[in-house]
């Protein structure tokens, strides 16, 4: 009888998401529907996707029961419907019905479909295909058709392993610590044939989280224009210039310059959050014969995590991040304002200390405590808190020492305070905001919706950020819609919008602002929170001052085109909107020398006095054992 076996396989293509599961042979067909049912179950209902299902080539009566029972498990929940199509047809249909499961025949019709939907960008976004394989192939974590593709090692690889009594379900993990690139078996969870259930919940994975410290290179495929910028200016120089191919690989291959740019910098924030190195190495062009890397799209190398990065290429005009405005402070917030968070812990382990030390005075004796606090102050710690209050002291000490360190102490309290007062008073009269972004990396870490209208953008920025931090991002079809809502929201924190913009649609939305560039003065506008110039067309900003030269007729702000002679894409900070001075530790560093000294003069007149108690018991126990000598003497020639 013809062994019958199953694979479950997953790629991401472009926006697609697909695993790969080998499952064994069974002669119970119940316990096998069951198990490919849940795991449909499990990726699709946690998506709420619907899918069709799909069958491509002949089928046995084994494999009908399987599809036919896998149908009556699946339809009543997701009312999905049986299409027999072959497989050129089957990408076409994705393509308009979306999400798909499908039955094929053998690894030959897999290969078909991999390398004809790998590359392709027809299919629609967030589409999820699960493919059934049956074939007479032995089980294995890795496919044959795949060994020798290197982005292969992005994807998880999913199995079921057949047992006596149960079946176990696999992942092949090809980034496990310190078998990079290697796939090593992980167990996930184990079906019970006799219950018809899993152990425990099933879950599967979609993308890799930790590569564990492992080595990915990003390839940049050589062509008329690279995607990416370079601090170098030598190196612009080759890119843009007529100089040799050879050369420019040359020296792009032998320069550590990081390279920068939008997508470049998406690339960095993934491989801390993913925990991987990177390495950058430039391809061959891309219509050499000799090239045999696949050109992959960036965000499926984000959302898949791989080993190998090549990168498209993109043609791009120079863009802005224009950022709505933060949030105000609080009036409540604005209390803590004037100090950053060191000087209050400071102030507070301050205060912490002087409690402690009149704690621990309570236990000394009578004449240490009136050294330190003095002979009339008999509550120390509310001297404390009056002093912080700038309240008159009831009693003060008669100790010299102790006066000369009360003053001390109050010296400190009248600069914090005063100092507190003060910005306290502008921190309330004015509408400070909170920190805005300054990076990519601030604009996904403070889920910040992205809107934009360019097109272009639509397949590869959605992803990136969707990916990076389930951030948000809306694509708008003309440029008036994204115009609208610029000039709605210019000066109103009410939402927090990032604007994908082009410099040549600043006029566009400028003029349905009714041409006021006013305006914009107010609306937090940013050259691109990364390195600015990326390609346009056949030309290349050559220097910062032609990109912000190109900007002053659009109206923007005064302070973004008061350049300066800055190196080439270096980041452009804007201007501080006038917010009051937060004071940190050096801007009081005096205050907190002169409590210093306090504690200094303290802690060294609490050791005077202690050596000294002591030297004057040892002195009187000195005089008191002559004395008893003495008196020893009279005792003895009394007695003669």
């Amino acid at each position: 009888m013809k062994v019958l076996k199953f694979y479950l396989i997953s790629s991401l293509i472009s926006s697609i998401f697909c695993n790969i599961v080998p499952i064994a042979y069974i002669q119970d067909t119940t316990a096998l529907t069951e198990a490919i049912s849940s795991i449909c179950e499990t990726l699709f209902i946690e998506n709420s996707i619907q899918f069709t299902t799909y069958v491509y080539g002949y089928t046995t009566s084994q494999e009908n029961d399987v599809i036919n029972g896998f149908l009556r498990r699946v339809t009543p929940k997701f009312q999905t419907r049986l299409r027999h199509l072959r497989i050129i047809n089957v990408r076409h249909m994705i393509s308009i019905f979306g999400s798909a499961v499908i039955f094929m025949q053998d690894l030959a019709a897999l290969a078909t479909f991999s390398m004809s939907s790998r590359f392709g960008s027809n299919f629609p976004l967030d589409v999820k295909i699960l493919i059934f394989l049956y074939d007479e192939v032995q089980s294995v974590p890795v496919p044959q058709p795949f060994q020798n593709d290197s982005t292969m090692l992005l994807h998880y690889f999913y199995y079921l392993r057949n047992e006596k009594d149960m079946m176990t379900f696999f992942t092949s993990d090809a980034f496990t610590y310190g078998r990079c690139n290697h796939p090593t078996l992980v167990a996930l969870n184990v079906f019970d044939k006799n219950a018809q259930k899993w152990q425990s919940k099933l879950e599967g994975h979609e993308k890799f989280d930790n590569f564990n410290g492992c080595e990915l290179k990003l390839v940049e495929l050589w062509s008329q224009f690279l995607s990416f910028e370079f601090n170098s200016p030598e190196i612009m120089e080759c890119m843009t210039g007529n100089r040799k191919y050879e050369e420019c690989v040359e020296l792009l291959r032998s320069t550590n310059e990081n390279i920068e740019g939008l997508y470049a910098e998406l690339f960095k924030i993934s491989s801390k959050r993913r925990n991987f190195t990177s390495k950058l190495q430039i391809g061959l062009r891309s219509e050499d014969e000799s090239s045999k890397i696949p050109i992959i799209q960036l965000q499926t190398v984000l959302m898949n995590q791989g080993s190998l990065f090549p990168i498209a290429y993109f043609l791009e005009s120079s863009y802005m991040f224009a950022v709505t405005p933060t949030d105000v402070y609080s009036n409540y917030e604005k209390l803590w304002k004037p100090f950053d968070d060191v000087t209050w812990i400071l102030l507070l382990m301050t205060f912490i200390a002087a409690f402690i030390v009149i704690f621990v005075a309570k236990f000394l004796t009578n004449s240490v405590r009136r050294f330190i606090f003095g002979r009339e102050v008999l509550t120390p710690a509310l001297n404390v808190l009056q002093i912080l209050f700038g309240i008159s002291q009831i009693k003060l000490p008669d100790s010299s020492v102790a006066r000369f360190i009360l003053l001390l102490f109050l010296f400190f309290c009248l600069i914090f305070r005063t100092c507190y007062q003060s910005m306290l008073f502008d921190f309330m009269t004015s509408d400070m905001r909170k920190p805005m972004p300054r990076t990519i990396e601030d604009l996904v870490t403070m889920d910040y919706t992205i809107i934009s209208c360019r097109q272009g953008h639509e397949r590869e920025v959605r992803h990136i950020f969707e990916h990076l931090n389930g951030s948000k991002i809306k694509i708008y079809q003309e440029c008036n819609e994204i115009g609208h809502l610029y000039c709605q929201h210019y000066n109103s924190a009410s939402q927090r919008l990032a604007f994908f913009i082009e410099d040549n649609q600043f006029p566009v939305f400028n003029a349905i602002c009714h041409g006021s560039a006013l305006k914009l003065k107010n609306f937090h506008s940013y050259p691109s929170l990364t390195p600015l110039v990326t390609a346009t067309n056949s030309f290349m900003h050559r220097t910062f001052k032609d990109v912000m030269e190109r900007l002053v007729p659009a109206g923007i702000p005064q302070h973004l085109y008061e350049y300066q002679e800055l190196k080439m894409f270096k980041k452009y900070e804007p201007e501080n909107h006038k917010n009051p001075k937060v004071l940190t530790v050096n801007d009081l560093l005096f205050g907190f020398v002169l409590w210093i000294s306090a504690c200094g003069m303290s802690i060294f007149g609490f050791l005077i006095e202690i050596i000294s108690l002591k030297l004057r018991l040892i002195f009187r126990n000195f005089i008191g054992f002559i004395a008893i000598l003495k008196l020893l003497r009279n005792v003895r020639f009394e007695a003669f």
